[in-house]
């Protein structure tokens, strides 16, 4: 701690001169000095240094910053929305992992088992990554036989991490209605303009039947797909990569203008 000495009939601007070295100093200290009051009595006031300052910024800024930019973890089975969402307090559920990032945030999500998609998950002005860590996502089908989708409003989404992601069949649900918004990443519905990035990498999707999509495109919106790396396994058809996108638009040319795709369809 540095002090300045009090002169004893006026403030003393030289000796407060002298300290300002140590203001600027990047080592955090307080630097003290004396002045009189109104009164005439002697008081001692105390200044911050640069030094703490700027640990006051940077943990200040770092601390929001990181709320946008986060790991979390998914335990299916021993999980718990309640929780952090750290290796060692994991969420139960994909949704709440997405949730729990801010808007304009990006995010990588770690599953450490299987995971169902029993919700819709909103993907909006967020760049998630999924890694499935060579386990499986499964997508569902609610009692209405109405498939649950990650809805992409200018959103970034990656599913990566050598594991499955598997499309339902026939036998969820009652078996009618199957067609009702049929693909995971869904857009354009609702109204909405949405667009959005959806990337699947080193990827195994699983297709145990024909209706079920990847991707939606609805009302013309705009979004980018790939599945670079991955592989179909559909025993029972001959699906391949552009049948897993529903709702292209192709122009006189043939060229799609409502997807931007390393796939030629």
């Amino acid at each position: 701690m540095a002090n300045l000495p009090f002169d004893n009939a006026n403030f003393n601007l030289t000796n407060f001169a002298n300290i300002y070295p140590d203001i600027m100093d990047s080592t955090p200290k307080t630097i003290e000095y004396q002045y009189k009051d109104a009164n005439g009595n002697i008081q001692t006031n105390s200044i911050a240094n640069r030094g703490e300052i700027k640990q006051q910024l940077w943990d200040d800024v770092g601390g929001a910053l990181g709320q946008f930019n986060r790991t979390f973890y998914i335990d299916a089975v021993n999980g718990d929305d309640n929780n952090t969402g750290t290796g060692n307090a994991p969420f139960k559920t994909l949704k709440k992992a997405v949730d729990s990032v801010p808007i304009g945030g990006y995010a990588v999500i770690t599953l450490l088992n299987d995971v169902d998609l029993f919700e819709n998950i909103s993907c909006s002005n967020k760049e998630i990554v999924v890694s499935l860590n060579g386990y499986k996502f499964n997508a569902k089908i609610d009692s209405t036989s109405a498939i649950k989708h990650i809805y992409l409003d200018s959103g970034f989404f990656i599913f990566n991490g050598t594991g499955q992601i598997v499309l339902p069949d026939s036998s969820d649900g009652d078996g009618t209605n199957k067609n009702n918004h049929p693909g995971i990443f869904l857009t354009g519905y609702g109204g909405s303009s949405f667009r959005g990035i959806a990337l699947i990498y080193n990827v195994e999707v699983v297709l145990n039947d024909t209706v079920y999509k990847i991707i939606d495109l609805h009302n013309y919106t705009a979004c980018s797909f790939t599945m670079n790396g991955s592989v179909t396994d559909n025993t029972n058809n001959s699906q391949t990569e552009k049948d897993l996108v529903l709702g292209i638009v192709k122009d006189s040319n043939g060229v799609p203008r409502n997807i931007i795709s390393n796939i030629v369809f």
